[in-house]
């Protein structure tokens, strides 16, 4: 998961690199923001086949669909190499993260809150930080209109097998919001996601 500018409005690939700016694979975006000026939802997801990834490990992070007001939560940036701390307000279908330091190339970098001893992902930081995007039933919603061909904000790829991977994500995500608090997610957070 990560932002929808992140891979620009005509790419359906996105390079994956480390922190040394060494390429390490391709991760296909399987669905994506079309509305540059929406409110909500710079959110793109990545599909990405653990084959291709060479010589790094993919760390799965779990997210939480809980955001209390005022919670303590931390930046962390894998393109600036950075961590920042603040705290979050929830608004609308976003987050703010206030306190914290944003600067350019931090978009799609997570915003971490602890529950039950782990960190989780709360929100993925925005272009405008310190704004995050979350996963609420509306966007999840949109999601699913896109890949039904019915009217969104968001597109999908073409590819079927990228497309059946994405709806399983998102059938996957809907079943955890209402039953649990987190469900699993790879995000490398020691990586940089940079558009080609």
């Amino acid at each position: 998961m990560t932002n929808a500018h992140v891979g620009g409005n005509k790419h359906w690939s996105v390079e994956l690199k480390t922190d040394k700016g060494a390429l390490i694979g391709n991760a296909t975006v399987g669905l994506k923001n079309n509305v540059s000026e929406a409110k909500y939802g710079d959110l793109a997801i990545l599909v990405i086949d653990k084959k291709i990834v060479q010589g790094e490990e993919l760390i799965p992070i779990n997210m939480t669909f809980r955001v209390n007001n005022g919670d303590a939560s931390v930046l962390v940036s894998g393109n600036n190499e950075t961590v920042s701390g603040g705290q979050l307000f929830y608004l609308d279908n976003t987050v703010l993260l206030l306190d914290a330091y944003t600067i350019d190339g931090d978009s799609g970098s997570p915003y971490l809150v602890k529950r039950d001893g782990e960190y989780r992902v709360a929100g993925i930081n925005a272009k405008e930080g310190p704004v995050g995007m979350l996963f609420t039933p509306e966007i999840i919603e949109e999601m699913r209109n896109a890949l039904d061909k019915k009217p969104s904000i968001f597109k999908s790829t073409k590819d079927n097998e990228t497309l059946e991977t994405v709806r399983n994500f998102l059938d996957n995500l809907n079943k955890q919001m209402f039953a649990t608090e987190t469900v699993g997610l790879n995000i490398n957070v020691r990586k940089t996601f940079t558009g080609l």
